[in-house]
């Protein structure tokens, strides 16, 4: 599958930072990850729901292949896919899904098209975009989300008739079952038209300023998935900033930093680890080709053993040993039983446990905690 070099699912990093674009053009393209790559295969089942109007549970045990592994559709894929399917359905109605359609901001700016989970379109009404996130480690917010945004302009302008459809608002969905959220897994956005028309307008600039040859660069959130982070020089020199020019050297005990350096500090984090990931990915590349790191070598992490054939096993073991030395017995999530036995049957059988406390930046659309309370 193609990628456009100013995306829209690296849209925020091109818009706060242009010089990422010059930066990465001589970078190789990042290795696809194990967990990339199960998004890709559940992205896979979700359509496959989608264009045939069944269920995730009518999949279960296929195969399904993405980046050269092999998934099977289990248990885990099936709950969380169909949220998204069930989700995207019910919004639809009686209206068309259209699924996973190629559209072209080539009018907008060259290099720019992309491809978008679902969308539906009501004859005389709204728009909706659908973007499905099977990721567990980040939460997505939907609000001011550049990349659904872009999808919303690719949909909602008639590339061939020039013109911008005749939809009130625009409805930006994300859906993202495996990930805590303060706003739950499934999160709308609305807009009206003319935000989506004054976002293209932002999405040119932004574009065109990425050509410049001095064209900026600014590090944040958005460098963790920058291809060029483990040696851009303005992310380097924030993250030293933050953990070592700031703070003096050598550097202090965590007790005897200030309330304003450990705010900074903790609001620096992902950009910190994200640095810290992209030079050990960068160095990975480096010794695979043969560069010497003084100091580093290349090792293989502890191996493990897989089934040949899960199948065969269960059939085999399951028969000659009770079921409990064969399986792990596991009593499903509450959400699980939910859509096993519907919510009238447990509704009085859990207790909602609030969360550990932690940290995060004023920002974060979570409630604040009044420990006096």
């Amino acid at each position: 599958m193609a990628h456009a070099k100013l995306g829209a699912s690296s849209a925020s990093r091109w818009l706060n930072c242009p010089g990422s674009i010059r930066m990465g053009q001589n970078t190789v393209e990042r290795r696809t990850s194990k967990f990339a790559s199960q998004g890709t295969a559940a992205h896979e089942l979700g359509e496959l729901c989608l264009e045939t109007g069944k269920n995730a549970k009518d999949f279960k045990g296929r195969k399904l292949e993405a980046d050269g592994l092999t998934f099977i559709v289990d248990d885990d894929m099936i709950d969380a896919v169909q949220v998204y399917v069930d989700h995207v359905r019910k919004v639809a109605g009686d209206n068309q899904i259209d699924i996973e359609v190629r559209f072209d901001l080539s009018w907008l700016h060259p290099n720019m098209f992309g491809t978008n989970d679902a969308c539906v379109a009501e004859e005389f009404g709204d728009l909706h975009v659908f973007d499905y996130k099977h990721g567990a480690g980040v939460p997505v917010d939907v609000t001011n989300n550049s990349q659904l945004l872009y999808y919303g302009i690719g949909r909602a302008y008639d590339k061939d008739r020039k013109e911008w459809g005749d939809f009130e608002n625009v409805h930006l969905h994300i859906v993202q079952p495996r990930c805590f959220h303060p706003d739950g897994v499934v999160r709308t956005w609305t807009v009206p038209m003319s935000y989506l028309k004054e976002f293209a307008d932002v999405l040119k600039r932004g574009a065109v300023a990425t050509e410049a040859p001095d064209a900026p660069l600014s590090a944040g959130d958005h460098c963790r998935w920058c291809s060029a982070a483990g040696f851009c020089p303005e992310l380097a020199r924030q993250t030293q900033a933050v953990a070592r020019a700031e703070f003096g050297s050598p550097m202090p005990e965590v007790e005897k930093l200030t309330t304003e350096q450990i705010s900074k500090i903790v609001q620096s984090e992902s950009m910190i680890k994200g640095f810290l990931e992209e030079v050990r990915e960068y160095a990975l590349h480096l010794k695979l080709q043969g560069e010497d790191l003084p100091g580093l070598k290349l090792v293989r992490k502890r191996s493990s053993r897989e089934w040949r054939d899960e199948e065969f096993v269960k059939r085999s073991l399951g028969k000659a040993f009770p079921m409990e030395k064969v399986f792990n017995m596991k009593m499903k999530t509450v959400a699980q039983m939910e859509k096993s036995v519907g919510k009238e049957g447990v509704k009085d059988l859990f207790l909602k446990v609030d969360g550990d406390l932690t940290v995060a930046k004023t920002s974060d659309r979570r409630k604040a905690v009044d420990l006096e309370q």
